[in-house]
């Protein structure tokens, strides 16, 4: 361990010695984008702390090279330490919290015989602290070839080209009448974190399907009107065995340090394109529902208008039908869109007085059998809502609570299930089904605003 100590330092000594060297030699314009710890720091005589966590058991370690700010040690002075990582958890502070998360990371993605890469330049993770700035690396400092940490730090910088923007007049969603609601909805699942919040809200994870204003008729013989939101969820056809083989494959090609869900979320995304996601949905699947209703708020008279404030037994009625066909979820989501009247500043402030508004309307419907969720989007005078504005979080006020399925919605459910088999096999985690506004049949689409299925072209 004291030859490791001593590598470590002779190390040191030699990068701030070539970094010293490299900024004298450095122009203006590279020196203002130095990748490193801050210029001042390195250019003075400065100390070190260097953690190193090691574990017998496994063959790889953890650095954290620390700026030191103690008045009681020396100028130039280096303090080495080597700890394991159960005794850095002990700690509480932020530093040996890191490199304990760093190994843990690393612990999950070793396996036996793997090749370990060349220390990673962006692999290190920079952070400033209240008393200087530290770098957490996940391998020994001393194995990092200076020459390359110089070359990286001190590279010129590619300069930035803005493209033009092609203009055209915005589709505001304040201004649309009769396809208001299904193109507002549409436009907020267009952000995969609405997606995700609002199924993780009605309880479903991934893989899954969701269909947009899905024909009730398709699934209820002889409704009218549409559903405006059903989600199921898929399974993967993969056993634990070769889930495991799969991730172990993946996790080869990453950083050792990389985080797991990184790791994670590469695996289902793969799992899902080699077309591992079982097809077509299990009929006695976990099935989830919404309603969506869309106001509109002027910034200008400080109005909220909703077409659909005296309507809420009709709304009821249509969380009901979600039932009939076997949701054990329900919610109504209520979106509201603002009046483009401004920039972001105004938008930002509608957005505000617009959710403040929302008390007026929460009494929509009172049933304990279904959730409310809500949501602003706040518009811009100069692009429309698909390219710019300010949205909200998902608001859940109450959470819908998980009902059982109902036995007199088995035959809705195989419906379904046999509309829904028709399609090619899902290729995406999260996939989306429109019907199509030409031939009106169902398509998979690659995002949920496609509302077109190309039969117009291929005819």
């Amino acid at each position: 361990m004291q030859e490791q100590a001593e590598r470590i330092r002779a190390w040191i000594a030699s990068y701030l010695t070539a970094w010293r060297a490299a900024w004298d030699a450095a122009s203006e314009s590279t020196r203002a984008h130095v990748h490193t710890f801050r210029a001042e720091d390195l250019r003075a005589p400065v100390q070190f702390r260097v953690t190193l966590c090691t574990d017998p058991k496994y063959p790889f370690c953890t650095t954290a090279l620390t700026l030191a700010r103690d008045p009681n040690t020396p100028d130039g002075e280096v303090t080495i330490e080597i700890e394991a990582p159960d005794t850095l958890a002990q700690r509480n502070e932020y530093r040996a919290n890191m490199l304990v998360q760093y190994f843990e990371s690393m612990r999950q993605n070793y396996a036996p015989g793997r090749e370990f890469e060349p220390p990673l330049l962006n692999a290190g993770v920079r952070y400033r602290a209240a008393n200087g700035s530290f770098w957490v690396l996940p391998d020994d400092v001393s194995r990092l070839p200076i020459e390359e940490l110089i070359a990286h730090h001190f590279r010129e910088q590619t300069p930035h080209v803005i493209q033009p923007q092609p203009t055209f007049k915005p589709r505001h969603l304040f201004d649309l009448r009769q396809t208001r609601e299904e193109v507002t909805f549409a436009t907020w699942l267009e952000s995969p974190t609405n997606v995700r919040e609002l199924l993780w809200e009605l309880g479903i994870r991934a893989p899954c399907w969701y269909a947009i204003s899905l024909p009730r008729s398709m699934v209820l013989p002889g409704a009218s009107g549409d559903f405006d939101f059903v989600a199921g969820e898929l399974e993967f056809l993969m056993t634990n065995d070769e889930w495991r083989a799969r991730r172990t494959r993946i996790a080869a090609t990453y950083p050792l340090a990389a985080h797991p869900s990184r790791i994670d979320q590469d695996t289902v995304d793969e799992a899902a394109r080699d077309g591992c996601v079982g097809w077509p949905p299990d009929p006695s699947a976990t099935l989830v529902g919404v309603e969506v209703k869309v106001s509109k708020y002027d910034g200008t008279s400080d109005h909220l208008g909703a077409t659909h404030e005296n309507e809420g037994e009709r709304i009821v009625g249509q969380l009901k039908r979600l039932r009939q066909i076997g949701s054990v979820r329900a919610a109504l989501l209520h979106l509201i869109v603002t009046n483009p009247r401004g920039g972001w500043g105004t938008a930002d402030q509608d957005l505000a007085r617009a959710y403040r508004k929302l008390e007026s309307l929460m009494p929509l419907i009172k049933h304990d059998h279904f959730g409310y969720f809500s949501a602003v989007l706040a518009s811009v005078a100069h692009q429309d809502e698909r390219f710019a504005g300010s949205q909200t979080r998902l608001l859940a006020d109450p959470s819908p609570p998980t009902l059982e399925r109902t036995t007199d919605s088995d035959e809705p459910r195989k419906r379904l299930a046999e509309a829904l088999g028709k399609l090619p096999r899902p290729r995406d985690v999260i996939q989306p089904i429109r019907v199509c506004a030409d031939c009106k049949t169902l398509f998979r689409a690659f995002a949920p605003s496609a509302d077109q299925c190309g039969c117009t072209r291929r005819g």
